[in-house]
């Protein structure tokens, strides 16, 4: 969460960082806020999980594909960062190896 909050200082956006978890289900390591709620508008989200496996597990990406599913207009991507070498696509989510992930957080392409 820090290197998060470390990219919205240097980049000067604030944005808030929240974990979310259900009782008895699933959790999700940071929801970043990338748009406020307005009048006209939910606020919206992108949902990042960070594994430290090198290989993909099944069910790993269950949680963020569910919150892509029920919550659609709030949560606009769901990331799995993890410590393998492949870029994919699993149910919605993009599963990013972490040095793919933190050039793009750099970059301005993450949030």
């Amino acid at each position: 969460m820090e290197g998060l909050r470390a990219h919205a200082a240097i980049s000067g956006k604030s944005r808030p960082i929240f974990h979310y978890a259900v009782s008895g289900g699933f959790d999700v390591d940071f929801l970043v806020q990338t748009r406020a709620k307005t009048l006209s508008s939910p606020r919206q989200l992108v949902a990042i999980e960070a594994k430290l496996g090198a290989k993909l597990k099944r069910g790993w990406t269950a949680g963020l594909a569910t919150l892509l599913r029920e919550c659609p207009k709030i949560v606009r991507r769901a990331i799995l960062v993890y410590q393998g070498k492949d870029r994919l696509v699993v149910d919605g989510v993009e599963v990013l190896p972490a040095t793919t992930f933190l050039e793009e957080l750099h970059a301005g392409k993450i949030v």
